[in-house]
């Protein structure tokens, strides 16, 4: 067995589950605090509709302009590394929102969590493609699409539940990024 064969990746059942997590939290930009946005508007006393939407549509707008850049980054730096990173800023711009002082500090950091939503995006779908092939692959992509909806329905429940308490409470949710952060630097390596 040459050295190259010896530390080829393959991928195992945690790798897998990573993957589905953070499939999870692909939708989860407008989702878990979609149920918070007129406690949000009238926190910070925001009447106009359109600035109200911001909250729930500037993750995928951030998606649609860096789309191409995180690409190319992944291209560039690797997957795994790009994956690591997205989960990062996804955990980090998301709880920010639970501190927002101001509205349009919290709207810099839904911009800045769709960056994170479109690193997650982009490499989990590709080291799908990387790490399975065949009948293997399009199971995949058929548990990550699953894996997409469930997350919206808990998420979204969860985050309608914690408006009860507060309207920044929903923007905890976003901590699942730690754990599934943890889990990847364990279970996903370069293929």
């Amino acid at each position: 067995m040459t050295e190259t064969e010896k530390k080829v990746f393959k991928p195992n059942a945690m790798t897998l589950l990573t993957i589905l997590l953070s499939s999870m939290v692909i939708l989860m930009g407008a989702a878990v605090v979609a149920p918070a946005l007129e406690p949000i508007a009238n926190h910070f006393g925001i009447t106009d509709n359109f600035t109200k939407s911001l909250v729930v549509s500037l993750p995928s707008l951030s998606c649609a302009i860096t789309g191409f850049g995180v690409g190319y980054l992944a291209d560039r730096f690797g997957k795994v590394k790009v994956f690591y990173g997205a989960l990062l800023i996804f955990t980090i711009m998301g709880v920010a929102g639970f501190f927002a002082t101001s509205y349009i500090s919290l709207l810099v950091f839904r911009f800045l969590l769709g960056i994170g939503i479109t690193g997650i995006s982009l490499t989990t779908t590709a080291l799908i493609g990387e790490y399975y092939t065949g009948m293997n692959r399009a199971k995949v992509i058929g548990y990550q699409s699953a894996a997409i909806g469930v997350g919206t329905l808990i998420l979204e429940t969860t985050g309608g539940s914690l408006t009860e308490i507060g309207w920044q409470f929903p923007f905890l949710v976003y901590l699942i990024g730690l754990p599934i952060l943890i889990m990847g630097l364990i279970s996903v390596k370069d293929p």
